[in-house]
């Protein structure tokens, strides 16, 4: 199960500059006219969406190189700001550096880091009445459902509390299966999110949106992009908790068979059953 520790899960949180797919040169989202670039060393992703349309936010796990990048540049900004405040305090005396800026609780954005990719729910590859196919091109790596959003808002539902993560080698073609995605209120039009509510610790906390899993299948049709190309279906982690370092809202994933499951409010990898 993929566990999410501070500090690397501030640092990889929190070196996220929201970076939308359409536009960021090592992101494509693609529509049925674009084509491959079997030289780019990128990986693939498609899934399914039904009946409702959403944003899906995915976050990628920093390299080792970022990681050293990040630390470095964090170490720096926090005993910037430590002097800073210091100076606006009259020299603080008696305090020590973590008294006055605790580690934890400083946050630090590295602009040139960019590990969100968001999906967006009006780039369709191909539509086939309620049925929607999107296509990512991403650098190669280990991603995690992170969140949904509504297309044209900032904000949205973090799974936080509980979701899935996948690798995408470079070079691969992988298959995500459906992701589903609805209100947390109000009619239910999805069998795996209708059987499903979140406990009411999560519920309290006002939480829009909620999402599950329709696991890939052999024999699923793939979109004409990757006709001549091998594709695999995804080998899903349980992940989480994750830091809500974009402040949305939050919810956790509902129980997918043979990945994800809680007992209460513990994460627990199906397969640990």
């Amino acid at each position: 199960m993929k566990r999410w520790f501070y500090p690397f899960a501030a640092a990889m949180a929190l070196a996220v500059p929201a970076a939308a797919a359409a536009g960021d040169q090592e992101v494509r989202q693609l529509k049925s006219k674009d084509t491959l670039d079997p030289a780019s060393g990128k990986a693939y992703f498609y899934y399914e969406t039904d009946v409702n349309k959403f944003d899906v936010f995915f976050l990628r796990s920093m390299t080792e190189a970022e990681q050293e990048t990040f630390l470095k540049g964090r170490a720096a900004a926090l005993a910037e700001a430590r002097v800073k405040l210091r100076e606006r305090r009259d020299g603080a005396p008696g305090v020590s550096d973590e008294e006055l800026l605790p580690d934890a609780a400083f946050a630090y954005v590295d602009d040139d880091i960019r590990n969100l990719v968001r999906l967006d729910s009006g780039r369709v590859y191909e539509k086939d009445g309620d049925r929607r196919t999107y296509v990512a091109e991403v650098p190669p790596g280990e991603y995690t459902i992170f969140a949904a959003g509504v297309d044209g808002f900032t904000g949205g539902t973090c799974m936080c509390m509980g979701t899935v993560s996948f690798d995408a080698p470079a070079g691969s073609v992988v298959d995500l299966g459906t992701i589903l995605v609805a209100d947390e209120v109000g009619p239910e039009e999805i069998p795996e999110l209708a059987a499903y509510e979140a406990p009411e610790y999560i519920r309290r906390k006002a939480l829009p949106f909620k999402i599950a899993l329709r696991l890939p299948r052999a024999g699923d049709a793939k979109p004409a992009l990757f006709a001549d190309s091998p594709t695999v279906a995804a080998q899903f982690e349980a992940a989480g908790p994750i830091p809500n370092f974009l402040g949305m809202l939050v919810n956790r994933m509902a129980p997918i068979e043979g990945v994800l499951t809680y007992d209460e409010d513990r994460i627990v990898e199906a397969a640990q059953r």
